[in-house]
């Protein structure tokens, strides 16, 4: 009997899931990296859904790229890798790409956190997020834009590379929804074409 109850309990103990699982913060809730289920089960390891994927990092290098090539990196910073933007006490959020009036980075200092100053452009290429607490895909991609609109970004966009699209977001805006081919004005009329971009890269004719 006190067998059966051990393994009663211990099959209905809900796990505590680790911090390193929480890819966000929306409004006091986490929001885990996509996986993370698999992690708690033992059927992961945690750098196996932390990272991105081959098409990501490809995508992240060329627009980094050409940001590095055409920007004024005396009036900019870039900031990549996955950087954690603090909005507010519930609202943690991350970002592939982000684009920084480079005063207010000097301004601030640099300490070790994430950063409470909001980016002028933020890049999304798809999202690790695990999203079983929203309805879809576009409702995340709603309201974590909205949060950082809220922030003081001024443009967003998401890279959606299952459907080789592009959403451009502004605050007060419609959003626009363009394929790859079309040119994307980033910022101060630095454009991308990403399917060109990746055309002379010699990598398109080989994404699946």
């Amino acid at each position: 009997m006190e067998e059966t109850i051990t393994k009663l309990t211990q099959k209905y103990i809900t796990p505590r899931i680790p911090d390193e699982l929480v890819y966000e913060k929306i409004n006091g809730r986490p929001v885990y990296y996509k996986g993370y289920n698999e992690v708690i089960k033992q059927q992961k390891q945690i750098e196996e859904i932390m990272g991105c994927s081959d098409m990501q990092a490809i995508i992240i290098d060329l627009i980094l790229q050409l940001l590095y090539k055409n920007i004024n990196l005396k009036k900019y910073k870039i900031l990549s890798n996955e950087i954690g933007l603090h909005l507010n006490k519930k609202n943690n959020l991350a970002a592939d790409i982000s684009i920084f009036e480079k005063e207010k980075i000097i301004k601030r200092g640099i300490h070790g956190t994430y950063i409470e100053i909001p980016p002028q452009i933020i890049i999304e290429i798809d999202t690790k997020a695990d999203l079983n607490d929203f309805d879809n895909v576009m409702d995340y991609y709603q309201v974590k834009t909205e949060k950082l609109f809220n922030f003081g970004v001024k443009k967003v966009f998401w890279i959606l590379t299952k459907n080789k699209q592009i959403i451009e977001a502004i605050p007060n805006e419609p959003w626009l929804i363009k394929k790859w081919n079309y040119d994307i004005n980033i910022i101060d009329n630095i454009i991308l074409n990403l399917e060109n971009s990746l055309k002379e890269d010699g990598v398109f004719e080989i994404i699946k």
